[in-house]
Parts: structure tokens; sequence; C-alpha cells
């Protein structure tokens, strides 16, 4: 929630800075892949780009998927 938020207030407050919208799958379940498709939808309707990405640690962890992130 608190990331669409984020994503709302920058594109009507900032919107020629935001070069893209970043989302990440840490690979918990559909919540986790149901969030990165919202997160896509809010930056297509702002009109900004989108890029997401996927553990392929599904399961492993906190730990591991933080890894993954910053991997």
């Amino acid at each position: 929630r608190d990331s669409m938020v984020l994503l709302d207030a920058a594109a009507h407050a900032a919107r020629d800075r935001v070069a893209l919208v970043a989302s990440f799958d840490h690979g918990t379940g559909e919540a986790a892949t149901h969030a990165v498709h919202l997160v896509r939808l809010a930056a297509r309707r702002h009109g900004i780009a989108f890029i997401a990405d996927r553990a392929p640690l599904a399961g492993a962890g906190e730990a591991a998927w933080r890894d993954a992130r910053w991997r």
C-alpha cells in the first residue's frame, strides 16, 4: 500500500522526473504476483515505464529474497 501511494504521489507531483517504476515479486505466492500486476496497471495508468523481476527462490525466506532483489 505504501508503495502504491508513493507511486501516485510521484506521478502527480513530479511526473516529468519519474523515469520508470520497478517492482519485485519475491515469489512468496499469488499475493506477491498479484501485487506486481497492480503496480504494472498503475504505472500504465500514469503513462510511466514499468519493469519487474521475480525471485527464482520461491519459498526460500526473507534473507534469500532480499539478496535476490539486491542482485
